[in-house]
């Protein structure tokens, strides 16, 4: 396959975004850019500047044979993949989703209360990273991801509170787009 500046994009198009569901609610993930986004899955709303990295860690050992001590075989040992975000917005969702949160209840007139657990449990559910890139639509699709690390909450006078996450993915994944190379490589069966 030749160079082509085509396939070079910058994703983060204002039509980005994190959507999570909760493990347990019967929604119904993507299978294509037509469908449309079941309304159980929540959009998470801004994310910071720094967009949403996807890590792929691998982790490989190395056997050595007796003849000239040649590594002849790198067997993988452990392996992850993640989305890693940091939401802008301070809402009952987000704080369910970084502090494992009550639904609001009232406190009053004019005031909410959200509760929060002594001990963390497992937040589970489904995510889908919707990446646009002007006309190039790009969905990673979780079906099963954990929230596990998380930044400090920051109230200070310079910068927004924002909730730093990590979603960790477990089991398969998959990718819905349109980008043309992709789109080329189904019509031609193939790289």
């Amino acid at each position: 396959m030749a160079k082509n500046l085509d396939n070079i994009k910058i994703y983060g198009g204002e039509d980005s975004a994190v959507l999570f569901g909760f493990k347990g609610d019967a929604f119904t993930l993507p299978q294509g850019l037509d469908d449309a986004i079941d309304p159980l899955l929540h959009d998470v709303g801004w994310i910071n500047e720094d967009g949403v990295s996807i890590e792929v860690s691998v982790d490989s050992g190395e056997i050595i044979a007796w003849q000239g001590g040649t590594a002849v075989a790198f067997p993988v040992t452990g392996s992850s993949k993640s989305f890693q975000f940091t939401a802008m917005e301070d809402t009952p969702l987000v704080a369910k989703m970084f502090y494992g949160a009550s639904d609001p209840v009232s406190a009053g007139a004019g005031a909410a209360r959200i509760d929060l657990p002594g001990a963390m449990s497992a937040i589970e559910g489904a995510a889908v990273v919707k990446s646009v890139a002007y006309d190039v639509v790009k969905y990673y699709v979780a079906p099963l991801v954990s929230i596990t690390d998380r930044g400090s909450v920051s109230h200070s006078h310079a910068d927004p509170t924002t909730h730093q996450m990590t979603l960790a993915i477990r089991g398969d994944a998959y990718i819905i787009t349109n980008h043309p190379a992709y789109v080329e490589a189904v019509a031609g069966a193939g790289v």
